[in-house]
Parts: structure tokens; sequence; C-alpha cells
């Protein structure tokens, strides 16, 4: 059962005078005063945040990474895992990360063990659970806790690269936009006016072109927004809720350039990432398959390496299995393959996991480098179309000026 809890938003101050302003969790507003003033914070003002915002909270992978980080150097100390809960919810590293360690102090002081715990906060997929739950029961938390911070450090920087990558873009296309919207009748509708006024013929085909899209636009741009938004909404929800329709949609976009191949180098990381670390942490190889292969967001991957676990599960070696992947790299076959004859499996997984996070990082950054010029491009061309629009009956009317 889900911890029942309130988030308050309050201002205060310390007894030397120092302001203070965050969050707090805590079932009760009384309880948000006293646990406030444990801490030595007066309060001044205390709002409850409502609940429609509230659930609109996300943790960033850099939040979960210092979240990760912390519980590592704290275990590491041999600082109890509930004190180590109250010192992180001290740092206030995020309104999501808070919310999430409230309810893992909930669960650990029910008595949970420590990967139910983490279960409980909400903010983990199933393969990092079970992660935390090998490192657990084989007493080797502190090395877990250091590879999910090197995992969720690698996720924000990937995140920061692709909307680096995506805002200069973006605000090129909005100011297309506005220029579409507010500029561009200003200048084309007094040419269109001269040019009937004058009987100069017809206008450019561009021209009329791009005054017929300014007009489109004007009249009927809300529903033509209106109409994406519900479409993206109802595409999200059929693929959430139909597995026919998320298996085409998954084989789909793995067979798309570029982008395919970014889930497929994404999933190997995940994948591999998440076989080592279990591996390493005492889970045996059909087990960490299993867990590393169900959890794979895109079907296609995942039926991909089911067919791995399947086999393995029949008696096959995973060095023979994994030849039989599609997705996975011919590097990580051979490395595989030569841990398991060696008897040096977990060194070998190690070895890939670290050159499937380099590979991955360096395909984002290629990845960036062919989006952004190619989006700077497609501006560029509707900016020149513009701007020819505009010139090409100016240029009508200094001719017959001169004539």
């Amino acid at each position: 059962m889900e911890a029942k809890y309130n988030v308050y938003r309050y201002l205060g101050s310390f007894r030397n005078g120092i302001k203070r302003k965050g969050i707090v969790v805590a079932d009760t507003k009384e309880d948000a005063i006293a646990m406030l003033r444990t801490k030595g914070i007066y309060v001044t003002r205390l709002r409850k945040i409502p609940d429609f915002i509230v659930s609109r909270y996300k943790a960033k992978p850099a939040d979960l990474a210092l979240m990760f980080n912390g519980f590592a150097k704290m275990t590491k100390a041999e600082i109890s895992f509930e004190v180590a809960i109250e010192n992180l919810i001290n740092e206030q590293i995020s309104p999501a990360i808070s919310i999430g360690l409230y309810k893992m102090l909930k669960a650990a002081r029910d008595g949970h063990p420590i990967y139910k715990c983490f279960k409980r906060s909400g903010l983990f997929p199933e393969d990092i659970i079970s992660i935390i739950e090998a490192g657990n029961k084989s007493g080797k938390l502190v090395e877990v806790y250091n590879n999910l911070y090197d995992f969720y450090v690698q996720q924000s920087m990937i995140r920061k690269a692709i909307i680096g990558a995506l805002s200069y873009p973006a605000v090129v296309v909005a100011m297309s936009l506005l220029m579409l919207i507010f500029l561009a009748p200003k200048i084309l509708e007094p040419i269109k006016g001269f040019f009937a006024y004058t009987g100069m013929g017809e206008l450019p085909a561009i021209t009329v072109i791009m005054m017929s899209l300014v007009d489109f636009v004007k009249s009927y741009g809300i529903f033509v927004v209106a109409g994406i938004f519900l479409f993206t909404k109802l595409f999200i929800d059929t693929y959430k809720a139909n597995e026919s329709f998320k298996h085409k949609v998954d084989y789909f976009f793995i067979r798309l350039p570029f982008y395919g191949e970014f889930i497929e180098k994404m999933s190997v990381f995940r994948f591999i990432l998440s076989l080592s670390i279990l591996y390493e942490a005492g889970v045996p190889v059909a087990d960490a398959l299993v867990i590393a292969a169900r959890t794979q967001p895109n079907e296609a991957i995942k039926d991909d390496y089911m067919q791995v676990v399947n086999l393995v599960g029949e008696g096959d070696k995973l060095s023979r299995a994994i030849r039989q992947s599609f997705y996975m790299p011919d590097i990580a076959k051979t490395l595989i393959t030569i841990g398991e004859r060696s008897g040096q499996l977990e060194e070998q997984l190690k070895s890939l996991r670290e050159f499937s996070k380099e590979s991955f990082a360096e395909y984002v950054k290629k990845f960036n480098k062919i989006l952004q010029p190619v989006t700077i491009v497609i501006v560029g061309l509707f900016i020149m179309a513009l701007l020819i629009s505009v010139y090409l009956p100016m240029f009508s009317i200094i001719d017959a000026v001169k004539g």
C-alpha cells in the first residue's frame, strides 16, 4: 500500500536570521512544521502544493545520480539506511526525489528490505529494482550504488546532449513561425494590393503559395495545433494500451535511419549494464538475462534478446546463444565468448559495459552533429522561400517603375 503524504512549500528562518525556503514532505501540516523545527527552521509560511502539480514532478537522471552517489558514500561509511535517507531528504535534491525518499523512509520504518523501499519510491523501473535487490542480497550495495551513479550520470549527459542539439533548431523554427504569422502578412499584403491596383498582372507563384500558407496558418493554425496535440495523445495512449500496436510501432522505429540505430545502441548499453551489474552481484546468468531482456523498452529488441534468454534456458551456453542475436554487436559476442571460455565472464562484462557506454556516447555526439545541421538547412530553406516570395514581386515593381 502506497504511503499517504502531502507536499508543502515553506518559507522560514534559523535563529540567526538566515532565511530558508524549500519543500517538505509530511503526512500533515503539523508534521511538516515539527519536522522543520527539528532542523532548527522556524516556519513563517507553509502552503500545500496541489496534488495535480505534485503528480507532474519527475526525477531527472542528474538528480538520481546525486542520490545514488549519496547512498554509496553513506553505505560505505556504515551509516544506517534510514539515517542515509533522512540525510538525503535534508539535501532537498529535487521535489520528485524528496517525495520518493519520503516513501522509502516510510517503507524502511515499516521493516521492508532495502530493495522494496526503492520500489516503493516509484522512481525506478523494474530492472533497476532487480539490480538493487541483487546487490542487497549479495552484500555488494556500495558497488551497485556506484554503478547506478555512473549509469545515471551517463543518462544525464545524453539528455543534455539531445536537448542541446534540439534547442537551437527549436528557437529558429519558433522565430520562423512568428515571421510567417506576424511579419510576412505586413510585407505581402501591401504587395498584393499594389499589384491588384496597378494591374501589373499575376504575382509570382512562390509569393501566391506563401500568401496562401500565411492565410491558412492565420485561419486554421490553432485547429492544426489542437489536432496534432490530440493525435499525439491518442497515439501515446494506444501505444501504451495496445500490445499489437506497440509491436508494430517499435518494429517501424527500429528500421528508421539514424533514429533506429540510436535506439539500438541505447538498448545494447542498458542491456549490458543490467547484465553486468546483476552478474557481478551474484545473480545467475539465466536470471540476469531474463531481467535485462524483459525491461527493454523497444519490443523488436526485447523479442531478439528473449530469444537468447530462451536458448540459455534450454541449456545452451551464453556465448552460443548470444550469437543468435541480431542486434547485439559483434564485439559483445566476442568478449562474452572469451569471458565464458576463460572463466572471466565478470571481467569481460565490465569491459563490455565500459565499451558500450563509450560507444553510445560517441553515437549521441554523431547523432547531434547530423540532427542540428539538417534541421537548420530545413529552416533555412523555409526562410529563403519567404525572402524570395517577397523580393520577386519587389523586383517586378522596380522594373515597372523604371520602364
